[in-house]
């Protein structure tokens, strides 16, 4: 009977260190990407002014574009916390997922919120008809691309053939 107790123990330890308070293992919050990625862009126009267009009309449609993008972003955000909340599960990256989200946004893009800050930094790049800010969502990309790949290794450990078919069946981004 101590032997099983023991096991189990152990069991409840290796489930712990998987999965039961770390979350993702990402060296810092993926969103910070593109906040780093907006303000070394924004900073960089302070100091090398590129405008994305010159004419007032161009500005205009830019301006069009940018609320477009902005009200999809926003959107996504909302749609994306309430699946988290109807799922009672975290979205924060240091807390173990309880529970693998597949409905709302979630059917199209496995990655919504990440889809939302993509949009977010080019409506207000764009807005702001600055190139530099448009520039540095490339490298924001690729580097959120890299650690999009270690939250998809702990959600495979964690939810096994289940993520395994969500993954097959929905894109990354869209």
């Amino acid at each position: 009977m101590t032997y099983l107790q023991k096991a189990d123990t152990v069991l409840k330890i290796q489930d712990k260190t998987l999965i039961g308070t770390a979350g993702a293992s990402v060296p810092f919050p993926p969103p910070l990407a593109f906040i780093v990625g907006m303000a070394i862009g924004f900073a960089l126009q302070l100091f090398i002014p590129v405008r994305v267009v010159t004419s007032s009309r161009g500005a205009h449609n830019l301006v069009l574009l940018a609320s477009g993008l902005l009200s999809v972003s926003a959107s996504l955000i909302i749609a994306s916390v309430i699946a988290f909340r109807r799922a009672r599960t975290t979205h924060t990256f240091s807390v173990a997922s309880t529970s693998l989200i597949v409905r709302g946004p979630f059917r199209i893009s496995r990655n919504p919120l990440y889809l939302a800050g993509i949009l977010f930094h080019a409506g207000v790049a764009l807005a702001a008809n600055a190139f530099w800010p448009l520039v540095l969502l490339l490298p924001a990309i690729a580097l959120v691309n890299t650690l999009i790949k270690r939250e998809e290794a702990y959600l495979t450990k964690r939810f096994g053939l289940e993520y395994d078919a969500y993954r097959n069946r929905v894109r990354r981004w869209i």
